[in-house]
């Protein structure tokens, strides 16, 4: 293991080892920049998308939609890389070249191992999470949440600002659904509205949003 800058850090690899049994921590630290601080940051960014991931996995599976399995696999097999769970990567590199090579009978055969691998590592990620940041959670946990029909009207009334040029509107929108909590499909969708909008990336805004109302 890397010898870490102060015993703080060297306790806080003890942690990450024992509860990310799936991780091989000092790949994933190195990836993220040598400090546990950042792979910290790198952890919280994966256990926020990483249901969700999930799930739009199984979605795609169940329909039989094996060029956006092939498609989000690929991005699983990044992320996972990318924190050190070295296996986990492998198995979706290995579903990844089954799509590409048209082994639809392998991606059945070996989707549900791959998931159950995967939905165990987000959880033990989200425990790290909760030990490291417990008042965040509680906060996030304690705030009202949005049904869908809020959702659907905040996000006709954002792309009509859009439409109206009212960008001043927009971004007071966006700040306003910062004081609640979003049902979890709208979380990266919103995330991704916000960063877009920093750029004036209209377009793009509008088409998620299309998508999103369809």
């Amino acid at each position: 293991m890397t010898a870490y800058v102060s015993a703080e850090e060297a306790a806080d690899a003890a942690y990450l080892e024992r509860e990310l049994p799936e991780v091989e921590l000092e790949k994933g630290v190195k990836n993220s920049g040598g400090r546990i601080a950042d792979y910290l940051k790198v952890l919280e960014i994966t256990h926020r998308y990483g249901k969700k991931q999930r799930d739009e996995l199984e979605a795609v599976w169940r329909e039989k939609d094996y060029e956006n399995y092939t498609l989000r696999v690929h991005a699983m097999k990044s992320s996972t890389l990318n924190i050190g769970a070295v296996r986990i990567s492998e198995l979706a590199r290995q579903l990844e070249l089954a799509g590409k090579q048209g082994d639809y009978a392998y991606i059945d055969a070996n989707t549900e191992a791959f998931q159950s691998a995967y939905g165990a590592l987000i959880g033990h990620i989200g425990q790290v999470m909760l030990h490291y940041f417990p008042e965040e959670e509680t906060a996030e946990a304690e705030k009202e949440e949005l049904d869908e029909t809020f959702m659907r009207h905040a996000l006709a009334s954002i792309r009509q600002c859009i439409e109206e040029f009212d960008f001043a509107k927009v971004f007071s929108m966006l700040e306003e659904l910062k004081d609640y909590r979003l049902p979890e499909k709208y979380k990266e969708p919103v995330a991704r509205i916000s960063a877009w909008m920093e750029d004036l990336s209209v377009d793009e805004i509008c088409g998620l949003i299309d998508e999103l109302l369809s």
